[in-house]
């Protein structure tokens, strides 16, 4: 029963980032990456580390993943990648929204990656509960 709560307190709360990023391809891209094969998901960190960048963005670029980004989804991405990186160096107004936008993308790869956890425990434990009976 409580994971059953911490799974809804994650879907409220990524619900709200959604709504709040405005982006569903971006959205989509990064819970696509979340349940994606483990493969998949290690090639595109090792990517991110060969490459030196964030791992959201070798997530958002990634050719694995679907939905694909147009030209200025990838613009506003690597805008607010720069902005979120350089954002104790600047005071502009824009560059601070943009670093936002950022840190929420990465607080939504984070929630979707524990409701992801909590699933499968609570999977797991069903799993188990059905084999007792």
């Amino acid at each position: 029963m409580a994971l059953n709560d911490g799974i809804e307190k994650f879907r409220k709360a990524i619900d709200a980032l959604i709504a709040k990023v405005g982006d569903s391809a971006l959205c989509e891209k990064i819970k696509h990456f979340v349940d994606a094969d483990e493969a998949v998901r290690d090639e595109i960190k090792h990517e991110a580390e060969q490459d030196s960048v964030d791992l959201l963005v070798a997530i958002l670029r990634s050719e694995y993943l679907q939905p694909e980004l147009t030209t200025q989804q990838i613009e506003k991405i690597f805008n607010a990648y720069m902005a979120w990186t350089n954002t104790l160096d600047n005071e502009e107004e824009e560059m601070k929204h943009a670093a936002i936008f950022f840190a929420d993308l990465k607080q939504l790869l984070k929630l979707y990656t524990r409701q992801r956890d909590k699933s499968m425990m609570l999977s797991i434990i069903e799993e188990v509960n059905n084999l007792s009976f």
